[in-house]
């Protein structure tokens, strides 16, 4: 269980926790790589003793403080000073900068990281010509599903995987980042809100309203990350949320009671049935290992396939957990998971990049830019706090 290590009240210019800081003037800014909803992200040398990190300054904003400080960042700095691992994002300080004019005579509050030279998406964009080897993807899974699911057994769900909060450095290593929308759980049954997690990467159950659910809506995500390096393109790209649900019944079968026991008790299952009436009309099609037969042209890969649909199992309580994942054969056969010292370094690369080319490019052609790649914003350098909407309910949590 994560401990609890709620703040007391402190003045609104000084950080939580009670953690000695110094300003952010020790710290010289080299370069923007991520902008969100609460604040920039700055690739930073200390002037100390010239190491690289990520600062990431959050933006104050009146609704969503609590003593001054908001109340997502206080989550996020919550659950990240309790998750120690090497598998996610390290936070070393807390930093802050003297009020200001153009602050309207506030001072700023950054949360400062161990420096990340990739997320995922800015990697598998760059490597588009050079797909990611067997060995590769099996290092980055493993190491996703490692840091997941010692997020697990502290009882902390992220409720954002995506390539983009998933980041490496040129030493092999993968970590989670952005706990913005995370939350701890217990055992006993609470509600949510299913306003999370990014489109492309949510689950059914919370497009379908759930609002009682647990660790299972991350590891579906993971599928989706999961079928991204293999197919290297997204793999349910939807347009909003009754399409992403469309391609979810493509993909898995529309999900009926026997599938999925309980289905029918969500909310807006039957909306899906009006919509997709042929598809309830046959049931076999969520017998059938529909995803296998789908991708094994593009997925030749046995063990992969098989890994893959134990993810994306449409009824939660059979979904894989992390622990059964890791233990899966995918990771057992040749080519065995590379050592993330083997793997190769690139130039780094970031999605805040890839989207700033994308936007200087739609300006140069004269068209807007273009939405998020993901179906929704964010990233693992930046929190972006109600990543999407998504089927209304459940109390926000």
């Amino acid at each position: 269980m994560v401990a609890d290590r709620t703040p007391r009240a402190a003045p609104a210019t000084q950080p939580p926790f009670g953690v000695a800081t110094r300003n952010v003037d020790a710290f010289e800014k080299l370069e923007q790589i991520g902008e969100g909803t609460y604040g920039q992200v700055y690739k930073a040398r200390s002037r100390d003793d010239g190491a690289i990190v990520a600062l990431k300054k959050i933006r104050m904003t009146k609704d969503q403080e609590k003593d001054g400080f908001p109340i997502t960042a206080l989550r996020e700095i919550k659950i990240l000073n309790a998750l120690r691992h090497e598998n996610i994002v390290l936070l070393r300080e807390i930093v802050t900068s003297a009020a200001s004019e153009a602050n309207k005579g506030k001072g700023s509050i950054y949360m400062v990281f161990e420096f990340m030279d990739h997320d995922l998406t800015g990697l598998m964009d760059y490597q588009h010509s050079a797909p990611f080897s067997v060995a590769q993807i099996k290092c980055y899974l493993r190491q996703l599903l490692n840091g997941l699911h010692f997020c697990h057994m502290n009882k902390v769900l992220h409720r954002d995987i995506k390539g983009a909060n998933l980041l490496i450095n040129n030493r092999g290593q993968l970590k989670l980042a952005d706990f913005g929308l995370a939350r701890t759980f217990d055992d006993q049954a609470r509600a949510y809100t299913n306003r999370c997690v990014t489109l492309w990467y949510r689950p059914p159950e919370l497009l379908l309203g759930a609002t009682l659910y647990g660790p299972e809506v991350d590891l579906w995500s993971v599928g989706c990350v999961f079928g991204e390096m293999l197919q290297r393109k997204p793999a349910l790209p939807g347009k909003d949320e009754a399409d992403q649900l469309d391609l979810i019944c493509r993909l898995c079968g529309m999900p009926d009671e026997r599938s999925w026991p309980g289905v029918s008790r969500l909310p807006f299952y039957d909306k899906l049935v009006d919509r997709r009436g042929t598809y309830h009309e046959q049931p076999h099609h969520a017998h059938a290992r529909p995803l296998v037969a789908k991708l094994s042209r593009t997925v030749p890969d046995a063990a992969a396939l098989d890994l893959l649909n134990s993810l994306l199992t449409l009824d939660p309580q059979a979904r894989a957990s992390c622990a059964t994942a890791l233990d899966h054969d995918y990771f057992r056969i040749e080519p065995l998971p590379a050592q993330p010292s083997e793997l190769p370094t690139y130039k780094s690369s970031h999605e805040f990049n890839r989207k700033k080319r994308q936007a200087q490019h739609a300006a140069a052609a004269g068209q807007g830019a273009h939405a998020g790649r993901d179906g929704g914003g964010g990233g693992g350098w930046r929190d972006q706090g109600r990543r999407g909407g998504g089927a209304g309910g459940g109390r926000a949590r």
